[in-house]
């Protein structure tokens, strides 16, 4: 708007990054965010198994992954695990992996926390409480952080131990997803 003195006045507004194919993205984490999704969480205890554990993308479906949090509880079994978060797509293409890993090894609860969408941190390996129980702390923790990624039905979220070491290792997991209909 011009005054009578000359002068231009704008009025102030905030100013936010702009992705052309979605609404504005909020500057307080890396989060995309596509309206009329619905908030889930996938939980479940299973054995890791030699090959792992893939949660799936139901049909008809698709997912903006939030977060991922496990425990993993080890077997008397020796060896050292190694607990990997792998977003996969249908093709098999492996779309993410941790850049650090801590070995978990005989009789010991390990955490393995990702973030997604969140801010690219260096990993912590900060001990926190069991989510299934809140009884006793981890005995090795590794928290980290993955760009923002959506899966298509099909895809899949993968745990498993690249050492294989032992097949009945359980895993308690809660994957945190934003579903949209495809």
């Amino acid at each position: 708007m011009e005054n009578e003195d000359g002068t231009i006045s704008v009025p102030a507004q905030p100013v936010y990054g702009i992705d052309p194919n979605h609404e504005p993205i909020d500057l307080y984490l890396a989060t995309r965010t596509i309206p009329g999704g619905v908030e889930r969480q996938y939980t479940a205890t299973t054995g890791i198994g030699a090959a792992g554990w893939n949660i799936t993308c139901p049909a008809g479906k698709k997912w903006v992954l939030r977060a991922f949090v496990s425990d993993t509880t080890a077997t008397a079994t020796v060896g050292n695990r190694r607990i990997l978060v792998r977003p996969i797509n249908l093709a098999g293409a492996v779309l993410w992996v941790g850049s650090a890993m801590a070995a978990l090894t005989a009789a010991q609860i390990g955490g393995y926390d990702v973030g997604f969408g969140a801010p690219i941190n260096t990993p912590s390996t900060t001990v926190r409480r069991q989510i299934n129980t809140v009884a006793a702390d981890t005995n090795v923790q590794v928290r980290e952080s993955c760009p923002t990624l959506m899966l298509n039905a099909g895809d899949y979220v993968q745990i498993r131990d690249s050492a294989a070491v032992d097949a009945a290792d359980s895993v308690f997991y809660v994957l945190s997803v934003t579903e949209y209909d495809a």
